[in-house]
């Protein structure tokens, strides 16, 4: 198995997904060289274009997951050290925990803290949605943290705390990165797909275009975040469901 937006999004039926499954999800939706990081740059057209990606795993409360994820992308992934590494994790959850297992990697540059307390005057809006709510602004933090000004990197690669790798899941994304620039309708490249059983996934080459957001491991570019997502990045996210507004006073 494997499992946002204005577009499309694709479906990648493919053999270098995230985990055990056989294949992938490639989402779209609207729409090198440089930091030590070694991966070429793409001509697109005329214009040259870098790939500087990092990746970012977000944690909350289990460290033992945690553990299992990192053992899996440091044992299984190839290439997975050309990359810049991060993990970011819910100042509600299991700090300390989730302090204790980045330690013992030195491939993982910092732990990021989301510290929620910052949010905890608008929580009591949304208090039916209290787990999306801090889920939403978790990951606001982590794109905020990683395109920030004075940051260099051009992608954001984003993993939850509870995968399995398959060792091409990182050359995957190297594959298919220059096609967020050649194509204005993507949203996100995804390795994902909660269609990739053998069953059917008939042929393991094949991405596809897909209206579904499938979520967990993608990637998204800088460009994105800047002109469009930084501002209209939801208060909750909705999984699907009609948003609810907060009660009136």
């Amino acid at each position: 198995d494997v499992d946002v937006g204005k577009l499309v999004l694709v479906v990648a039926m493919g053999r270098f997904g995230i985990a055990f499954l056989a294949n992938f999800c490639w989402t779209l939706m609207i729409g090198g060289s440089g930091i030590g990081i070694g991966l070429p740059d793409v001509e697109i057209g005329r214009k040259v274009v870098p790939f500087m990606p990092v990746v970012a795993f977000l944690a909350y409360d289990n460290a033992d997951s945690l553990e299992r994820t990192l053992n899996s992308f440091e044992e299984s992934v190839v290439g997975f050290r050309k990359f810049h590494s991060y993990v970011s994790v819910d100042s509600g959850g299991d700090v300390d925990g989730i302090r204790t297992v980045v330690e013992k990697r030195e491939w993982v540059r910092d732990l990021w803290i989301y510290d929620r307390s910052k949010d905890d005057e608008d929580y009591h809006l949304f208090a039916p949605h209290s787990s999306r709510f801090y889920i939403t602004r978790h990951y606001r933090s982590v794109f905020q943290r990683v395109f920030g000004s004075g940051t260099l990197y051009t992608h954001a690669i984003l993993f939850e705390d509870d995968f399995l790798f398959a060792p091409d899941v990182l050359g995957y994304f190297e594959a298919t990165w220059w096609l967020l620039d050649a194509d204005p309708t993507l949203f996100c490249v995804s390795a994902w797909n909660d269609n990739g059983i053998p069953r059917f996934a008939s042929n393991s080459t094949i991405l596809r275009r897909t209206d579904i957001f499938p979520g967990l491991g993608w990637m998204v570019k800088r460009s994105l975040w800047e002109h469009q997502l930084s501002k209209s990045w939801p208060i909750v996210a909705t999984s699907g469901q009609p948003p609810t507004a907060p009660p009136s006073h």
